[in-house]
């Protein structure tokens, strides 16, 4: 019975009245608010008013019936209006939902909703003033936009939230009846258009759950103009297309749809479908990062497009390209592309790529869609919604999908395919091309050799190409130049920005760039790429070159521009004199621009003269900086770039050109800076810098023959060097006395260096006077040290170590008559050194408070370089004991202690010459004192720039010849040891490291008479012969690209100038490798080196083997032993001592590469020694039960031993081998049962190439046998595919017994990566005994016969344990059927989003009980994964109410394991097992028919009985089933047919089929009616 039913009948049989309990209750609730609303009062409001709620329900109740004479109409409305004004209005100011988000807050405001609800019924004087309230309070709140501080300080204001929900429960009630007052119907347009206004600012979940159901009621109540509503409704929408709010967006055309696309087709309001604006906005929504919004977009496209076909609208067909249009003439092509369209779009929301790739290839058939036909109309498609399919991919979690979408845009035909016609062109310059970021998309192809380009890079060529080719050129400039602001705005990962340069600087050339264009080029050159690897900054700044001197419109940028971006690219990395990249810019300089511009010859001669004119103007009091490097950099290369296009080197008529003119210009200043009393010493500082420049930026890359550029800059570095040398020992004597002196310190070292090497062999007396001046300062005694003295004693040093510097190098060279003056240089500087007391630490002066500690810092650290610099020149120039070599160690030492890492690179050289100087001197614990240094030196600067100077230096003063001399006990050698070791471990994790051990290593040690010394050193050796760490995907990635640029040659900028980066592990092996190819079998000690290692060798492979349990192909274990084998194999011929070794390891090994090592070592071991051979057939009947592999390997060794035998073993060795292997070739297991019959086929081939004619006639009938097996189909493939492959047909193991063929061919043959693989090329390149004719004792580099290059790798796989890694990889490829079956989960649009009240109640977090149809009864279950998975197959099949036997259940995790969200959709009640008898007998009586689902001796088969359309399903116990008592409630038991011997289902499974077979029934009657 209904509450207000209970209450009336209790009022009716008593005497209280209820218009005095209501006045009561208002008086309570009002002295209450009267003291303030407290939320410990909640819940007595909610009591309260909730009592009072059901007495005026009561009340009016009584009044419709007239049940009463006595009632006072008057009474109650007056009643009412008290409970409006006195309790309802005050509460609504108290409640602040926005805020306090607790559910009591959310109850009562509830709860006052509706009873404000219940006033306004049939009142209307009480619902205008109510609704006047809710419209001025809106207002206010409109107006000030409060924020939540707002809210809670200011009390004046109304929660927007409370508004809303009181506006949503007042205007439902009042929807419930006919208004026909004009008064109230125009307040309830203002409040529509009130409640619109609030829009932009409330929350997106508000505007769901309350503001557009507000909004459809209002139009409910008003539907004549609902035409105007909806015009008001559209133009907030595109509003918010301003603001970028796409949730608000879509939320209300979601909301409106009925109006905007109604079912029927017939519109009354305005057609959204046909304005453009419309369709952006849905695109928009496709192509959104929120999926909610992707949702709602695709529920109006589906819709749409099921009106157009159901209705036969016409949409936009006159237009001549609309992004959506419709025609009946076409009706069914435009339907089929819109649902390949639409699947797509749907599809793409799953991450399971295995059900999004089949559908993939559709996107070929919507390309086609989108291509200009000759029939009348435009293409079906419109390229925008391939945009949107392709943005949306390019998003998706799987890298396969943005692969896909990345190969998909650049593979389009933009010929056939419009889009940049169509007005794309803002999405190819910007979303297409972010979309190419993923640095995994450049990426080799699988399959493809070392070297490959990316297939993605070569794509982008293309597209950039095509797009430059479709356009006009009028387009090509701004598509252009928008594409490349979009790529300087960004930061980019480097192997993305490399290829997208790489493709843009290969476009043809055309004149488009503008000036704002190429300034942001220079932002690019000047922001992230610094920070990135040397050689693909090198290659990034060479291709921006390349698409400014094809791009730029000279017309508009002025040369100054272009000139300030050639001095940012870095001469050692791309643009070198000589190089391709600068070629191609003289050439481009040599054709010169418009008349009367700095682009015409004549004006850029003009431009250079006039910015060196600029350059060298200073002030009297201005001083020289690093910033005066940039403008310099600038001068000198563009004025190089314009002699080279002979520009600048044009003679005039006064016999001079520009070059000349500027050389003498720089040459009059300098030789006047000694004699020009009022010159700036800033000035002179500009044009030595800028003569510096000139100097090194003109040496080229190669030979340049007549070279007259340098010709006249050696001219005028000869004509003022004298005076140049003079003022720098002025400078350095009298005016560095400060720290800002620094800089120019620095300009001095340089030029002094670059001129020692500019005029090698001519003797300058300035020379040696700046010596003399520099050493004077340095032994001039000081009693204190200020700044002013510490800074010259400082510039004296740095030029002496420059000069020291250059010394050093000079000293490879034949020291002829000509070079006496650099002997004499080196003596005076070493004879300076006996007089000169060297320090650790270059101190601060004492009492100087201006220096910090970081900027004495870099004085001391360019102090002690430079001191250093020159001890090494001298150590490696003099014999003489200059200095006491004990006191240097010591010194050495303390500076490696507190110097930098420069300093700690120039010192380690300096010990590693002074070593052997000492080493006699010093006992072991002194030298290992030093290397420990020395280590920890190299460990300090495992994260600075210098990192690989540091170690280079510390391998080289650590394994150097006199300390790998010392006994093998030795401290020392230990200690070298655990260096290597540690060194082996770093190198793991970086790339590079343990090549620099191994380089020095193996240097040392193939010096004369250093190679026996390599046995105190086997466990390195072995270690580095294996050494090689699985490189990750972004590193392998790098290598990739950086050798594709290498192929590429000099299109590749950075070519020959950088060093690519490389796999540096695998040279590793090739110095070890190269090492034992210097011995020499006839050499006893040398045999006994091999021995050693073979042995050690051969137990790291079994200690390998035992630590790990990756054995999976390409694993590290399986690498490491192979490795290891290649050098047992490689070793073998220097022992004998193997066979029982090899055949055990064969029992064991699973690896096919490693197989055939093992098996190439055994025939070696045959071949030497006969009785082995003899011992061949017994291992048949050895392994004759058990090790099908082993047997597998026996059978290989026997097709390749016999042609190598001498001809009087021939005919015995094929007796033998024909018998014991005949009878294998019917063995049950296949690979035996294989092997066995190719074998025997090769066996019988071989007796005929061998004339072994008696073989042949004893065993006539193998001529049927081999060619039967030949033709039978079953076996034949297997067969040949085992003939054919490398070990059975090309492989000689005495002919390629060669480097080439163990340490490439065989890896690459047994399918091992190519990190294995080593080339021939890189033996060659690691040592010179392959080049000078030397060569190796025992095996050869290359194979004499190439047959290995027609091999097919793949002809024969190998059961080998596969690695988990390579199954990510694979099908990565997408089919080409665009026509086939697909796995979809696609939901029709009318089952997508719910009718606008049935929304506004799930958003609100309220499941609607649906009236009549199926209830599922599951009190008896008590496995809650069961009710999970009922509860989860009730919402999908629609059950109206699902009742468990406990709330409780929901919350459980096993209950939403199963349910997975199905709680949140369905309405639940709790029927608790008690009370199910009242249950049951309550919907008896609310007409539901009981069936039960149990086996009864009267239950119907569930193939015969039909559903009621109201009916309740009670399911039963797992174990008990329905009860006897509740049986005979039931109006029928329904039983599942069942055909096997067991009797039950699981109640999950028997309710699920029920429950469809309900579905199914009411979906049947549906169809029929």
């Amino acid at each position: 019975m209904e509450k207000s039913n209970v209450i009336s009948t209790v009022f009716q049989h008593s005497s209280v009245k209820v218009d005095e309990v209501c006045t009561n209750l208002i008086e309570s609730i009002q002295d209450s608010l009267d003291q303030g609303f407290k939320f410990e009062d909640i819940s007595s409001y909610n009591h309260n008013l909730s009592v009072l709620k059901d007495l005026l329900c009561c009340h009016s109740n009584k009044i419709s019936e007239e049940t009463s004479k006595d009632i006072d109409v008057e009474n109650l409305y007056g009643l009412k209006a008290n409970v409006v004004e006195k309790v309802c209005l005050p509460l609504l100011e108290c409640l602040y939902p926005s805020t306090d988000s607790r559910s009591d807050v959310q109850i009562l405001l509830g709860i006052v909703g509706k009873l404000v609800a219940v006033c306004v019924q049939s009142n209307e004087e009480i619902l205008a003033r109510v609704l006047e309230y809710i419209e001025i309070n809106i207002e206010r709140y409109t107006d000030a936009k409060p924020t939540s501080y707002d809210l809670q300080h200011d009390k004046s204001l109304i929660d927007i939230h409370t508004l809303l929900e009181v506006t949503r429960h007042v205007i439902n009630a009042a929807a419930r009846e006919r208004i026909d007052n004009e008064k109230l119907v125009a307040k309830f347009k203002s409040i529509f258009m009130t409640v619109t206004k609030c829009l932009e600012f409330i929350s997106v979940e508000l505007i769901g759950s309350t503001c557009v159901p507000v909004l459809l009621k209002v139009i409910k109540v008003d539907i004549k103009n609902v035409s105007e509503y909806a015009e008001f409704i559209w133009k907030y929408i595109l509003n918010f297309s301003q603001l970028n709010d796409r949730r608000k967006q879509f939320l209300l055309l979601c909301g409106f749809a009925n109006y905007f696309f109604p079912v029927t087709g017939e519109l009354c309001c305005v057609d959204v479908k046909c304005k453009q604006e419309f369709w952006e906005i849905l695109q928009s929504g496709l192509i959104n990062k929120d999926s909610v919004n992707r949702k709602r977009s695709l529920y109006l496209l589906k819709r749409i497009v099921d009106i157009c076909e159901s209705t036969s609208l016409e949409v936009n067909t006159e237009q001549s390209q609309p992004i959506f249009w419709w025609s009946k003439d076409r009706s069914s092509e435009l339907s089929k592309t819109w649902q390949d369209f639409m699947l797509l779009a749907e599809v793409l929301e799953e991450k399971q790529v295995h059900v999004i790739r089949p559908l993939l290839p559709r996107m070929k058939l919507l390309v086609k869609a989108t291509e200009t036909t000759t029939r009348k109309g435009p293409p079906l498609l419109h390229t925008s919604w391939l945009m949107t399919i392709i943005l949306r991919s390019s998003y998706h979690e799987s890298l396969q999908i943005i692969r896909w979408s990345a190969e998909t845009i650049l593979s389009l035909d933009l010929y056939k395919c419009p889009m940049i016609e169509q007005g794309l062109d803002q999405y190819l310059t910007g979303e297409m091309l972010y979309s190419l970021q993923e640095p995994k998309l450049y990426v080799r192809e699988q399959g493809s050799s070392l070297g490959t380009m990316p297939a993605m890079a070569e794509k982008l060529v293309t597209f950039f190409t095509t797009c430059w080719e479709v356009m006009s050129q009028e387009k090509r400039g701004p598509f252009f130049c928008q594409m490349i602001n979009n790529i300087s705005s960004r930061h980019w990962g480097p192997a993305a920005l490399l290829f997208i340069c790489r493709g843009l600087a290969q476009i043809p050339s055309t004149a488009c760039l503008d000036r704002e264009t190429v300034q942001g080029l220079r932002k690019l050159l000047t922001g992230f790429i610094v920070a990135i690897d040397t050689y693909f900054r090198g290659s990034i700044q060479g291709y921006v070159v390349q698409i400014l001197i094809k791009l730029v419109d000279k017309g508009t940028v002025p040369l100054e521009d272009l000139a300030q971006i050639l001095c940012l690219v870095r001469r050692e990395e791309s643009l070198q004199r000589g190089a391709t990249l600068w070629t191609s810019c003289v050439t481009w300089f040599q054709e010169g621009g418009a008349d009367k511009t700095d682009w015409d010859h004549d004006g850029m001669r003009k431009y250079l003269e006039n910015s060196v004119t600029q350059y060298l103007q200073t002030s009297l009091d201005s001083r020289y900086t690093t910033a005066d490097s940039a403008t310099a950099v600038m001068v000198a290369r563009l004025l190089l770039l314009a002699s080279d296009a002979s520009i600048a080197t044009k003679m005039d008529d006064s016999n001079s050109s520009t070059l000349i003119r500027i050389t003498q210009t720089l040459s009059s200043v300098l030789n006047s800076i000694n004699t020009h009393a009022y010159m700036s010493t800033h000035k002179a500082d500009k044009a030595l810098l800028l003569l510096s420049l000139l100097m090194k930026e003109s040496k080229p890359k190669g030979y340049i023959q007549d070279d007259d550029v340098m010709k006249v800059i050696n001219s005028t570095v000869e004509n003022c060097q004298s005076e140049c040398l003079v003022y720098v020992g002025r400078q350095i004597s009298d005016n560095i006395i400060s720290l800002s002196d620094l800089s120019e310190i620095e300009l001095y070292m340089d030029y002094v260096q670059l001129l020692a090497k500019s005029v090698p062999t001519v003797r300058n007396v300035q020379f040696d006077r700046l010596v003399d001046t520099c050493i004077g300062i340095v032994n001039k005694p000081q009693e204190v040290m200020n700044l002013s003295k510490k800074m010259k004693q400082l510039s004296a040093v740095c030029i002496l170590g420059s000069l020291s510097c250059f010394l050093s190098h000079d000293l490879t060279k034949s020291c002829d008559q000509d070079s006496k003056w650099h002997v004499e240089l080196r003596n005076k500087i070493c004879e300076m050194l006996k007089t000169w007391k060297l320090t650790s630490n270059f101190t601060k002066p004492s009492g100087d408070q201006r220096l910090s500690q970081q900027e004495w810092g870099k004085i001391s650290s360019l102090f002690l370089e430079n001191q250093w610099q020159i001890v090494e020149m001298a150590l490696q120039h003099s014999a003489a004991p200059w200095c006491d070599m004990l006191e240097l160690l010591a010194l050495a030492e303390d500076t490696l202690s507190v110097g930098t890492e420069q300093t700690s690179v120039i010192v380690l050289k300096c010990l590693r010459m002074i070593i052997p100087k000492v080493k006699e001197m010093v006992t072991e614990d002194k030298l290992i004192s030093t290397l420990e240094m020395c280590w920890a030196s190299f460990q300090e600067s495992r994260r600075i720039v210098a990192f690989w100077d540091v170690l280079e230096a510390f391998v080289q003063a650590a394994f150097q010849p006199c300390l790998l001399q010392l006994e093998e006990g030795s401290l020392v050698i230990v200690a070298l040891t655990e260096y290597a070791e540690k060194l082996i471990e770093v190198g793991k994790d970086k790339n590079g490291v343990v090549n620099a051990l191994a380089t020095q290593l193996c240097k040392v040690l193939c010096e004369p008479d250093m190679l026996l010394h390599a046995d105190k050193f086997i466990t390195i050796i072995v270690d580095l012969s294996m050494f090689g760490a699985l490189i990750r995907r972004g590193v392998r990635q790098v290598h990739d690209i950086c050798a594709a640029l290498e192929t590429d040659g000099d299109s590749c900028p950075a070519h020959g100038l950088v060093k690519p980066m490389c796999n540096e592990d695998v040279l590793v092996r090739v110095s070890v490798i190269n090492l034992l190819c210097l011995l020499n079998p006839d050499n006893q000690s040398h045999c006994c080196l091999a021995m050693k290692i073979m042995k050690r060798c051969l137990k790291v492979y079994d200690d390998v083997a035992k630590g790990s349990t990756n054995r999976f192909s390409n694993s590290q274990v399986h690498r490491q032993r192979h490795r290891l084998i290649q050098t047992v194999l490689l070793l073998q011929d220097y022992v004998d001592e193997l066979w029982k070794i090899i055949w055990g390891h064969l029992e064991c090994e699973t690896q096919p590469s490693i197989r055939h090592l093992l098996e190439w070592v055994a025939m070696w071991l045959m071949h030497r020694h006969r009785h082995l051979r003899e011992q061949l057939w017994l291992l048949f009947e050895k392994y004759r039960e058990t090790k099908n592999l082993t047997l597998c390997s026996l059978l290989c060794i026997v097709i390749h031993m016999g042609p190598h035998l001498p001809t009087s073993e021939q005919t015995e060795y094929f007796k033998q081998a024909i018998p014991n292997i005949l009878p294998w070739c019917m063995a049950h297991h296949f690979h035996t049962r294989i092997y066995s019959q190719a074998v025997m086929a090769k066996l019988w081939e071989q007796c005929h190439q061998l004339g072994l004619h008696d073989i042949v006639k004893q065993n006539a009938i193998l001529t049927c046998i081999v060619d039967f097996s030949q033709q039978n189909r079953n076996s034949t493939r297997n067969v040949k595919k085992l003939l054919d492959s490398f070990f059975f047909k090309f492989l000689d193991f005495e002919r390629d017994f060669t480097l080439e063929t163990i340490y490439k061919i065989m890896s690459m043959m047994t399918s091992l990566t190519e990190e294995d693989w080593i080339q021939p090329e890189q033996f060659i390149e690691n040592s010179s005994i392959w080049n000078d004719g030397t060569g190796s004792s025992f095996i050869q580099l290359r194979n004499v016969a190439r047959d290995f290059e027609q091999c097919d790798p793949g002809l024969w796989k190998y059961i080998s344990l596969k690695n988990p890694a390579d199954e990510d990889a694979a099908e990565d490829t997408v089919a080409d059927d665009t026509e086939s079956d697909v796995q979809k989960k696609i939901m029709p649009w009318r089952q997508m989003m719910m009718d606008e009240e049935t929304m506004s109640e799930v958003d609100h977090g309220v499941k609607q009980h649906i009236e009549g149809g199926l209830v599922v009864v599951t009190s008896l279950i008590n496995k809650v994964p069961n009710l999970g998975g009922l509860c989860r197959t009730s919402e999908i099949f629609g059950v109206s109410e699902y009742v468990l036997g406990k709330m409780g259940y929901v919350d459980d995790k096993a209950f939403q394991v199963l349910s997975v969200t199905a709680h949140k959709w369905i309405p639940i009640t709790e029927v608790h097992e008690t009370k199910l008898i009242d249950y049951l007998q309550q919907k008896r009586q609310e007409g539901y028919t009981l069936v039960g689902v149990e086996q009864t001796a009267n239950s119907v088969c569930l193939t015969e009985y039909t559903f009621p359309e109201k009916t309740l399903l009670l399911l039963g116990n797992e174990k008990e089933g329905i009860p006897v008592e509740l049986i005979s409630l039931l109006d029928v038991c329904v039983e599942i047919p069942q055909q096997g011997v067991i009797r039950s289902l699981n109640v999950h499974v028997s309710g699920a089929i029920l429950i469809w077979e309900y579905r199914r029934q009411q979906l049947m009657k549906t169809c029929s009616s």
